[in-house]
C-alpha cells in the first residue's frame, strides 16, 4: 500500500503515481493559497493543464468552470474560492482558501460612461437601473465588463438625446456599442476609431448627421456596422475596407453620396452590405465581384448609372439582389445566370432596354424588371427609330400619333409617318414580356420633311417623375405627379396583395394625393400608379 494522503501535494507528478500504483491512497490534501494579480485569481496545481477543471465559487455560488486556465477575472465584488479537479487523479480535488476581491473599474473608462450618461440624457433614458450610482459598473444597464474595462455598451430602445461625447475614445478595450433606435443626436466623434477591439457598432434609426469618420477604418476587429436610417452625408470613406472581418454593413436610408470606394472589395467576409436609400453616383465596382459570401446586396434608390458589372457573377451564394430606381444601363451581363440561389431581385426604374433582360426574364421568372426610363426616339429624315435591344423578331413596335395607335410592327424597329403631329411609341417583347418600354414624343412636320423634338400634346404619367414624401412614412404619405387624364394608384404589400385603391382624373400641372398607411405594419409597401393609357409607374413606400 502507498498513502500519502493528508500532506501538501498537488497533482504536480500525482498523475505517475496514480498510474504506477493505483492503490495508493492521496485524498485529502491541504488547502491551496489562492493568489491574486490585481483583478486576475489564479492557484498553481501542477499536472498537466488540460486535465485539470477549476469550478470557480463566488461566496457559495458556483460562478464559472474552466478547463485547462488556472486563471479567472472576476466581474463583481466578493468572496471567492475554486475548487481543482484531475481527469487522471480522479479522487483529489483540491480546495483554495478565500480571498476577497473589490472590482475596480478603469478610470477613463468610468469617466467615459459618467460622460455618455450626462451628455445624452441619461435621466429620460428609458432604462437606467444604477447608473452613477454606488452600485458596480456591471450592474449598470446595458453595461459589460470584462476585467476592469468596458466590453460592451447596450442600451436598447432608449431615447437617448445629444451627441456621443468624444471620451468615449478613452475606451480603448470596447468590443460591442450597440445603441440601436437611440434617437441619438449630433455626429460620429472621430474619436471612436480609438475603440479597437469593437466588434459590433450599431447606431440605427437616431438622428445622426454629419460624415462618417475616416477613423472608423481602425475598427478592424468589426464584424457587424450598422448605421442605417441616419441623417449622414459625405461619402464613404475608403478607409471601410480595411475592416476585413465585416459580416454586415449597413448604411441605407441616408444622404450619402460620391462614389462607392473601391476598396470595399476587400471586404470578403461580408454577407449583408445595404446602401440603399442614399445619394450615392458613379458605377458599381466590379471589385464587388470579390465578395464571394454575400448573400444580400441592396443599392437601391441610388444615383448609380453605368453597366452591372460582369463579376457580379461570382457571388453565387447570393439570395437578394436589389439595384432598382437608379441610373443603370447597357446589357444585362449573362454571367447573372449563374446566381442560382437567387430569390429576389429588383432592377425596375433603371434605363435598361431589352439587351439581355430576356435572358435574366427566363433564369429568374420572380425578376421585378418594370418600369424602366423613357428610351429616346430618333430620327434619319422622316424616318423615326429606336434601340431597345434583343433579337429583332422578339420586339413589337406600337406606334402612336398623338393618343392613337397609328401602326403595330414586329422585328422592325423604324417607322415612316405619313402626317403631321406628335409622335412616340411603345415596345414589348415577346420574352421578357412584363417590361413595355415607353418612347419620348417628337413632332414630325411631314412637308417640311422635318423631325423636331417638341412639347407632348399629351403628358401621361411615365413621363414625369413620381414622387411620394414622406418616405418613411408613420400615418400619411404624399404622392405627387404632373399628368392629367384618368389615373388609378394601387397600393399592395411586396406578396403582391393590393391593399388600397384609388381612382380620379388628374388635373394639368401637380397633382397631389394624400394616402392613409397608418394601419399598415412596419416594412416595404409597393405604389403603382396607371394612367388612361395603362401605362405604370411603381415606386417603393418604407412604413415605420
Amino acid at each position: 500500500k502507498l498513502r500519502i494522503q493528508m500532506n501538501e501535494f498537488t497533482f504536480e507528478g500525482m498523475e505517475k503515481i496514480i498510474k504506477a500504483f493505483s492503490f495508493t491512497i492521496y485524498s485529502p490534501q491541504a488547502i491551496i493559497p489562492l493568489h491574486s494579480n490585481g483583478n486576475i485569481l489564479f492557484v498553481s496545481v501542477g499536472g498537466i493543464p488540460s486535465h485539470n477543471t477549476y469550478k470557480w465559487y463566488k461566496g457559495g455560488n458556483l460562478v464559472v468552470t474552466i478547463t485547462g486556465d488556472s486563471t479567472f477575472t472576476p466581474t463583481q465584488s466578493g468572496k471567492y474560492s475554486v475548487a481543482v479537479t484531475n481527469s487522471i487523479a480522479t479522487a483529489l480535488t483540491l480546495y483554495s482558501d478565500t480571498v476577497y476581491v473589490k472590482t475596480t473599474i478603469n478610470k477613463n473608462d468610468s469617466l467615459a460612461l459618467v460622460d455618455l450618461y450626462n451628455s445624452t440624457g441619461g435621466p429620460n433614458w428609458i432604462d437606467h437601473v444604477n447608473w452613477l450610482t454606488d452600485a458596480p459598473v456591471s450592474t449598470w444597464y446595458g453595461i459589460t465588463i470584462t476585467g476592469n474595462r468596458v466590453t460592451e455598451i447596450s442600451l436598447g430602445r432608449n431615447n437617448l438625446n445629444g451627441k456621443l461625447p468624444a471620451s468615449l475614445g478613452n475606451l480603448t478595450k470596447l468590443t460591442d456599442l450597440i445603441i440601436t433606435y437611440s434617437g441619438l443626436k449630433g455626429n460620429i466623434p472621430s474619436s471612436l476609431g480609438n475603440l479597437i477591439n469593437l466588434k459590433n457598432l450599431n447606431f440605427s434609426f437616431s438622428d445622426l448627421s454629419g460624415s462618417i469618420p475616416a477613423s472608423l477604418g481602425n475598427l478592424t476587429k468589426l464584424t457587424g456596422m450598422a448605421i442605417q436610417t441616419n441623417k449622414l452625408t459625405g461619402s464613404i470613406p475608403a478607409g471601410i475596407g480595411n475592416l476585413v472581418n465585416l459580416v454586415s454593413l449597413n448604411l441605407d436610408d441616408n444622404r450619402l453620396s460620391g462614389n462607392i470606394p473601391a476598396e470595399l472589395g476587400n471586404l470578403t467576409k461580408l454577407q449583408l452590405l445595404d446602401f440603399s436609400g442614399n445619394k450615392l453616383s458613379g458605377n458599381i465596382p466590379g471589385s464587388f465581384g470579390n465578395l464571394i459570401h454575400l448573400k444580400n446586396l441592396f443599392l437601391v434608390l441610388n444615383n448609380l448609372s453605368g453597366r452591372i458589372p460582369a463579376e457580379l457573377g461570382n457571388l453565387t451564394q447570393l439570395q437578394f439582389l436589389d439595384l432598382a430606381a437608379n441610373n443603370l444601363s447597357d446589357t444585362i451581363p449573362a454571367s447573372l445566370v449563374k446566381l442560382t440561389n437567387l430569390s429576389s431581385l429588383f432592377l425596375e426604374d433603371n434605363k435598361f432596354t431589352f439587351a439581355g433582360m430576356g435572358r435574366l426574364a427566363t433564369a429568374f421568372p420572380f425578376a421585378v424588371y418594370a418600369p424602366q426610363a423613357i428610351i429616346p426616339l430618333h430620327s434619319n429624315g422622316n424616318i423615326l427609330f429606336v434601340s431597345v435591344g434583343d433579337i429583332p423578331s422578339h420586339n413589337t413596335y406600337k406606334w402612336y400619333k398623338g393618343e392613337n395607335l397609328v401602326a403595330t410592327i414586329t422585328g422592325d424597329s423604324t417607322f415612316k409617318p405619313t402626317q403631321n403631329g406628335n409622335y412616340s411609341v411603345a415596345v414589348t417583347n415577346s420574352i421578357a414580356t412584363a417590361l413595355t418600354l415607353y418612347s419620348d414624343t417628337v413632332h414630325v412636320s411631314v412637308s417640311e420633311n422635318l423631325i423636331a423634338s417638341g412639347n407632348n400634346s399629351y403628358i401621361n404619367i411615365l413621363n414625369e417623375r413620381v414622387s411620394l414624401y414622406p418616405n418613411p412614412a408613420k400615418t400619411n404619405a404624399t404622392l405627387s405627379f404632373n399628368a392629367d387624364g384618368k389615373y388609378t394608384i394601387m397600393i399592395t404589400d411586396i406578396s403582391g396583395k393590393i391593399l388600397q385603391t384609388k381612382t380620379g382624373v388628374a388635373l394639368k400641372g401637380e397633382n397631389n394625393i394624400q394616402l392613409d398607411v397608418s394601419k399598415y405594419a412596419s416594412g416595404m409597401y409597393l405604389i403603382t400608379i396607371t394612367d388612361e393609357k395603362n401605362k405604370k409607374q411603381t415606386i417603393r413606400l418604407y412604413k415605420e
